[in-house]
C-alpha cells in the first residue's frame, strides 16, 4: 500500500529509515506494511507465490484507501525495509475493520 506524507519531518523520518525502492521522492509517498496484517503475495517477484487471495486482498485494500485522508503511525521498518504503519480512516483502525470482515 503506498501512503502520503503530509509534513515534511514524517517524510524525512520514513525517508532515512526506508529502503530507497519503498519511497518515491517525486510525491512523498511511499510503500508501507500495514501492521497487524499478514496476507497470501500478490505482487511477489516469484510469480508462483502469488495467490487469488492475495491479489482480492490487495485489490480491496486499493478500493477502500486509494484517493482517501488516511492518518498513520509508523513504527520502524520490516524485514523488507517498508514502514510498519497502522493506518486510520476516520480514527477507525483499518486493520481491526479488516479482520473484522
Amino acid at each position: 500500500m503506498r501512503l502520503k506524507a503530509d509534513r515534511q519531518a514524517v517524510w524525512t523520518q520514513i525517508a532515512r529509515e526506508a529502503d530507497s525502492k519503498a519511497v518515491r521522492f517525486k510525491d512523498l509517498t511511499f510503500k508501507a506494511r500495514i501492521l497487524n496484517i499478514n496476507t497470501e503475495e500478490s505482487v511477489h517477484r516469484n510469480k508462483a507465490k502469488n495467490t487469488a487471495f492475495g491479489k482480492a486482498v490487495s485489490k480491496l485494500v486499493k478500493r477502500e484507501i486509494t484517493a482517501k485522508k488516511v492518518s498513520f503511525t509508523c513504527n520502524g521498518v520490516g524485514k523488507y525495509k517498508r514502514p510498519l504503519c497502522s493506518v486510520y480512516i476516520n480514527e477507525h483502525d483499518y486493520a481491526k475493520s479488516l479482520v473484522e470482515r
